[in-house]
């Protein structure tokens, strides 16, 4: 509490008037007023000083509260639950600020601000952090104040049965920043491919994980085959941090094997397909390892990206990758509990759309976004397109689409850039679909 305070006394901005106001009271007292009672003055004076600093650190018109709502949305402030509980370790201050929830998932913002040196900057990323309930967690910068030294985040959680009117523990114990990034990197390699490729069987335990749909059937037998690790070594121009291991053909399949380099904390990266029209295929991918003897082992210095390419030519395609390598990484403790509230409005309608493998039975739209609910089996998919046309013709997209599949039951939360007015909301499409509200 005391280095609280020291910090935040030290960036009090005490108005004009009120240093107007207190030189005019010290002259009254000393010119007609007893010591005793010019004492009693100058205390009041530092009682509105640490009023000021009550106001900044846990009311709700703090500069934390205020600097949100202006990077957000004016409109944002009714929707919020204010929260403004902080965290200081290694001179870097938490503020978890303000959370909105609707039925099916929380949206928690939070910043974090360097008080003693330039470690935060626009590439600050929250690496390590555990929320004590929910699911599906994601943690997005949202801005940066440069001055302040000051970032923004909206974490995200899904699984609100269980967060509704619940104490959360947030615990914050590594971030990333000073990162590098390389997009759309092109990969000239297709014509490389051996579509006899040397593989071996991967067994389900020395998989330290990866995702898509290609990564379950993979393993429907306990074992996946692979392409064999390192029959390649191939550095891409100016990106040190990854190698190409192996690329090759396997029942349909194109395989590309990557290895990261060791003592990696955080370099990550995609791999997709693109053609001259836009269309974009993403990878399924798993995680593995290899020891010093070349055998399989739990681990993730290597990654197995994998294309179906059943409904593609892929001689129209052409091999890209997004990368992040490590910048400056910081440990430390933040960490605070608060309670979540369920505040939003939520509309609901009932469906029945097939989509081909998957079937949409419900569509629920609250502040937070559209979440569709559905039974089958959904993998990403471009091709699934959803707007909210407000009632003066606005059209609002979608950037940001989470989903989860559970049993064959699927849910598709989709995030707007800003939280939705649903009562000015005349009709939401799916793909050609025209659901009025």
């Amino acid at each position: 509490m005391n280095e609280d305070i020291k910090h935040e006394l030290k960036k009090i901005d005490i108005p004009p008037e009120l240093h107007f106001r207190a030189a005019q009271g010290a002259k009254q007292a000393s010119s007609e007023r007893p010591k005793r009672v010019q004492k009693r003055a100058i205390i009041s004076l530092i009682a509105s000083v640490l009023f000021v600093f009550s106001a900044t650190v846990t009311g709700a018109i703090s500069p934390s509260f205020n600097n949100l709502i202006a990077t957000i949305s004016p409109e944002l402030a009714d929707l919020l639950q204010p929260i403004q509980k902080t965290s200081i370790d290694n001179g870097i201050k938490m503020e978890v600020i303000a959370a909105m929830s609707d039925d099916e998932m929380s949206v928690i913002y939070l910043s974090m601000e360097d008080l003693d040196e330039n470690r935060i900057d626009e590439t600050i990323d929250i690496y390590d952090y555990f929320l004590s309930i929910g699911r599906m967690f994601n943690c997005q910068l949202i801005s940066f104040d440069k001055q302040q030294k000051k970032a923004f985040f909206r974490l995200q959680a899904n699984g609100n049965k269980q967060l509704h009117d619940k104490k959360i523990h947030l615990s914050v114990t590594s971030m990333l920043s000073h990162k590098h990034t390389f997009e759309q990197v092109e990969i000239d390699l297709l014509d490389q491919m051996n579509k006899q490729p040397n593989t071996i069987l991967l067994d389900r335990m020395h998989s330290s994980g990866g995702g898509g749909g290609q990564r379950d059937s993979l393993f429907s037998e306990e074992q996946a085959e692979i392409l064999y690790p390192g029959e390649l070594a191939i550095k891409l121009p100016k990106i040190d941090f990854l190698t190409i291991t192996n690329i090759g053909i396997i029942d349909d399949k194109l395989h590309v094997q990557v290895k990261w380099r060791e003592n990696n904390v955080d370099d990550h990266g995609r791999l997709y397909l693109t053609n001259d029209n836009g269309k974009i295929q993403y990878a399924s991918t798993v995680s593995f390892g290899v020891d010093n003897k070349g055998d399989l082992t739990y681990g993730s210095n290597y990654i197995e990206y994998i294309f179906d390419l059943q409904r593609i030519d892929l001689g129209d395609f052409q091999l890209k990758g997004d990368f992040v390598s490590n910048g400056l990484y910081m440990e430390g403790n933040w960490e605070t509990t608060f309670r979540l509230e369920s505040n939003l409005e939520e509309k609901t309608v009932a469906l029945q759309e097939d989509f081909g493998d998957w079937t949409a039975t419900n569509l629920a739209i609250s502040p937070l976004g559209i979440t569709i609910n559905g039974t089958g089996q959904y993998e990403d998919d471009t091709s699934l397109t959803v707007k909210a046309i407000m009632t003066d013709g606005t059209v609002i997209h979608f950037n940001s689409i989470m989903n989860s599949a559970d049993k064959e039951e699927v849910i598709i939360k989709l995030l707007p850039a800003y939280p939705l007015d649903i009562s000015e909301i005349k009709t939401v499409t799916i793909n050609e679909l025209e659901i009025p509200l």
